[in-house]
C-alpha cells in the first residue's frame, strides 16, 4: 500500500493513574488499565513502555518510502529535542 504525505503521524502519552479524556478507561479491582483508541485506518501502533505507570504509542503509516521514513525520524529526533529542551524532569530517587 503507497502511503502520502498526508497521513498523519500521532503520539500518545498515558498516565494510566489519570483519566485521559479520548481513551477508554477501566477499573479493575486495585488498577485502572486505559486502552488506546485503535490505529486510525492505514496506520500502525507502536508501544513505547516509559515505566510501570505510563506508556506512548507512536502510530505511523503502514507503508513508507525512505525517504518518507528519514523524514519522520528526523522530525522525531528533533521532537527529542524540543522534549528534553521543555519537559525533561529530574528522576527521582527511590
Amino acid at each position: 500500500m503507497p502511503s502520502s504525505p498526508g497521513l498523519p503521524v500521532r503520539l500518545a502519552l498515558v498516565k494510566k493513574e489519570e483519566e485521559v479524556e479520548s481513551l477508554d478507561t477501566q477499573d479493575q479491582g486495585k488498577h485502572k488499565t486505559t486502552t488506546l483508541p485503535p490505529a486510525p485506518k492505514g496506520q500502525l501502533p507502536f508501544p513505547l513502555y516509559l515505566s510501570q505507570s505510563q506508556k506512548a504509542m507512536l502510530y505511523v503509516p503502514a507503508s513508507m518510502t525512505r525517504k518518507e521514513y528519514d523524514l519522520l525520524k528526523r522530525q522525531i529526533e528533533n521532537s527529542f529535542l524540543v522534549m528534553e529542551a521543555t519537559i525533561l524532569a529530574e528522576d527521582s530517587e527511590e
